[in-house]
């Protein structure tokens, strides 16, 4: 099973707050509620690949104000139709 790299809310912070972050949101399998919301407020569009782990209410809080793209299929299905609705 592979090792899980979660984007917590220091990170978040970090990518929002500096325009030259040094990391690809690709390269995250997981992202923690806190995270969601801050990420909610980027005001560019956010692309993910295999992420597996979104909670429902991280998946409200990243559809509510930016256009993300997400590769879903490791989504569960209640977290891609949130996506899919906001």
């Amino acid at each position: 099973m592979d090792e899980e790299n979660v984007l917590t809310k220091e990170i978040a912070e970090q990518f929002v707050n500096e325009a030259e972050a040094s990391f690809d949101l690709w390269e995250f399998t997981a992202i923690d509620d806190a995270a969601a919301e801050i990420l909610s407020r980027h005001e560019e569009s956010l692309y993910f690949h295999g992420l597996p782990m979104l909670s429902d209410t991280g998946a409200a809080s990243l559809g509510e104000n930016i256009s993300i793209s997400v590769e879903d299929e490791n989504l569960s299905e209640s977290a891609v139709r949130i996506l899919r609705d906001e």
